[in-house]
């Protein structure tokens, strides 16, 4: 997603998922260690979620990467599920399952990968399967 979210966005996020989907949902933490591109989320029936925020030009993005994660999920390999994405008030959702796990890189590293990697591992999952 992009950087150039301001805070609020995410709250408008949650205000559109209570809206489209018609329950309530709670902010959590910022996650990753950064500052702003992905935050907690709970959902009133106690699904534990993460929020993904863009501006309204990543529609097309988000969608491609909602079609690879249900690939990935269709192929075996445990990816968190997608669970909605949508248009908010100034840009862009994604809403996907809050899956335990451990990060990708050692010594407390946490970055997103970047496309060069993220194609090498797609590639490699895609090999596999």
């Amino acid at each position: 997603m992009t950087p150039h979210i301001d805070t609020g966005s995410f709250q408008r996020a949650v205000d559109a998922l209570t809206e489209q989907l018609g329950k309530r949902f709670v902010l959590g933490e910022m996650l990753g260690g950064q500052d702003l591109g992905a935050r907690a989320v709970d959902a009133e029936d106690g699904t534990r979620c993460v929020l993904k925020v863009s501006s309204g030009a990543y529609r097309s993005v988000v969608e491609y990467a909602v079609r690879l994660t249900e690939q990935l999920r269709a192929a075996g390999y445990p990816v968190p599920r997608p669970l909605h994405h949508g248009p908010m008030p100034g840009g862009y959702f994604y809403l996907q399952e809050r899956a335990p796990g451990q990060p990708m890189r050692e010594g407390g590293v946490y970055r997103e990968l970047d496309a060069d990697e993220l194609t090498v591992v797609l590639g490699v999952l895609n090999r596999h399967s």
